[in-house]
């Protein structure tokens, strides 16, 4: 708490110690954006909770192929008969299947992209942020990075 808006900006300006990350002056966000769960984290647990995000956030990124890949391979009636012999016959019996499997592929895909922001908002609330505008910059961020890694 300072006295004055002048000694604020004058601590926010200067050099307070010359080991990085031992004292950080930032500006405090408004009562409303705050995250509560993330005030009074110790640096160390800040620093592992970034570390394993951006870990969490890489390999999610490497392996969100594989249920892409699995949504993707459901449209393909074809190669799903050559799996699946008695689908064949299904779908000759009732012949309502092959359209339906035609048509889950883009739902699970929509489901699996709606469920993308919510995983990596997880792996940003680990990170540390104090307020919900950093938090929110955090995740738009691994989502830019996420989808111009995955097209």
């Amino acid at each position: 708490s300072f006295t004055s808006l002048t000694a604020k900006a004058q601590c926010v300006q200067m050099l307070h110690h010359p080991k990085p990350f031992l004292f950080t002056v930032a500006d405090a966000p408004a009562p409303k954006q705050i995250y509560w769960q993330n005030v009074g984290l110790p640096h160390k647990s800040q620093q592992i909770g970034f570390l394993a995000a951006q870990l969490l956030t890489a390999a999610l990124c490497l392996f969100w192929t594989f249920p892409v890949a699995f949504v993707s391979s459901l449209s393909e009636i074809d190669s799903l008969k050559k799996m699946i012999p008695s689908l064949e016959k299904s779908i000759e019996l009732y012949p309502w299947i092959q359209p339906l499997l035609n048509q889950l592929n883009p739902i699970l895909i929509v489901i699996l992209k709606m469920l993308l922001p919510k995983i990596l908002e997880r792996f940003c609330q680990r990170e540390g942020h104090i307020s919900k505008s950093a938090l929110n910059a955090s995740l738009l961020t691994k989502l830019a990075l996420f989808l111009i890694i995955q097209i």
